[in-house]
Formats: structure tokens, sequence, C-alpha cells
């Protein structure tokens, strides 16, 4: 098993905040309800009710929100649960902020080893994905519950990643660390059907993939051991690590 570093998700924590907000926001609904359906309180005005409306539009909106995180949380736990079976010698991190001139990225995944360091975006999307590699947004193609076909804009994870290999890289290289950073995308959604042709960054949609696209890699030069002690404690530095 590989050593694994884990660092808080925030989505997982704005997840959270929003399911805070969204059951207070249910509160009032269901002290008025129990009040005049179990206790006959007689409520006069129209103003608790329009509070309690209120706080019903306001919890359902939250709610929608945390929705629209799921599945990003799902599959970012995922690829942790399947890079974390890497042979014992990687080293994996996750949830790690990196700044280069004043701008900074996220990075969903790092692994660490003797064949290089591999910046992995993850994306947890379904249905059809097309686009070409040099587009800035992609198109996801989509059947609803009902059956009804809807498209919608993705930004281009290759780019995504790609600007995350380059600051990641011009940190190393500020600190005299000379490795080689290479992006992949993992879609882990096995409904994603992803009609895109990369050369220089791979996307991969399995556990095995992921694997032997690093086990295949070759890299210049490998990573001697005082190489990746030194990545893997800068990487540390940049992890908000969980309490």
């Amino acid at each position: 098993m590989a050593q694994v570093h884990r660092g808080r998700n925030h989505l997982k924590i704005t997840a959270r905040r929003y399911l805070n907000i969204s059951l207070l926001g249910i509160l009032p609904v269901l002290g008025l309800m129990v009040a005049v359906g179990v206790y006959n309180v007689q409520i006069t005005g129209v103003q608790p009710y329009l509070f309690a409306m209120l706080s019903a539009l306001v919890s359902a909106y939250f709610w929608r929100k945390r929705k629209f995180l799921t599945p990003g949380i799902a599959g970012e736990d995922l690829a942790l649960a399947i890079s974390a079976k890497l042979p014992d010698h990687y080293h994996v991190f996750n949830n790690l902020r990196v700044a280069y001139d004043g701008q900074g990225s996220e990075l969903d995944l790092v692994i660490v080893g003797d064949q290089g360091v591999f910046v992995v975006e993850v994306k947890n999307h379904n249905g059809t994905i097309v686009g070409h590699e040099r587009d800035n947004e992609w198109t996801q193609h989509k059947v609803g519950r009902n059956g009804g076909r809807y498209s919608k804009q993705m930004y281009n994870p290759i780019k995504q990643v790609s600007t995350q290999v380059f600051r990641l890289a011009k940190n190393l290289q500020e600190r005299k660390i000379g490795a080689w950073v290479q992006g992949v995308v993992f879609f882990t959604n096995p409904k994603a059907d992803v009609k895109v042709q990369s050369t220089d960054v791979p996307m991969v949609a399995s556990g095995q993939e992921l694997f032997a696209y690093i086990n295949r890699y070759q890299p210049r030069q490998k990573l001697d051991g005082k190489t990746i002690e030194k990545i893997t404690k800068f990487l540390l530095s940049k992890q908000e690590r969980v309490a």
C-alpha cells in the first residue's frame, strides 16, 4: 500500500456547511407545522408563514448546492482509495494548494515515486464528453432521469491539469528539486464516455489504467530517495492536514 498523506477536503467542508444551513432553514417550517398541526396554536398574520416560506426556500437552495458537490466528493474519495493501492514506495497526497506568480491551483491528487511526480485531476462526470484537447471548454451530453437529453459545458480538464503541473514544477524548480511533473486526468465515473484524444496528457478511466500508465512511464531520469524525500517534505508543507 502507498503512503497516503491526507489533507482536509474543502469540498466536504463546504458540503457540510451547506447541509447545516439547509437543516437550520427547515426548522422554522417544522416548528410552524408542529405548532399548528399538533398543538392547534392559532397564528395570526402572514408574517410567520412568510418567514417559514423564506426559510424553506433558503433550505432548498443550499440543499441543491450541497447535492451539486456530491459527485465531485465521491470521485475524489474513489480516486484516493484507488491510488492508495499503489506499491508502498509511492507517496499519495490529496487536496494540495500550490501557488506561483500570485496564482493558485487546487490539486486533487499528487503521486510521487521513483517514476516521477504525477498530478492527477479527478473528474466524476458522466454522459458523453466531446471536445478537443486545445479547446477551452468541452461539451457534456447527458440523459436526465425522465429520458430528456441536455448538454452543458465543462472546463477542459487537460488545460486545468496542465496549469497545475506548471505551477507545481515551478515551485520545485525554485527549490532546486529536479523532477519531471506529469499531468493525468482520471475519469472515475464508469458512465463517462470521453470522446477526446490527447497527445500530451493521458486520460484514464480506471485504477488499472492509472497504475499501468505510471508503471510504464519512462522518465528521463528516475527519482532517487533523497529527491523523493525533498518533494514529499515540500508537498506536506502545502497540505492542510486532517485534524
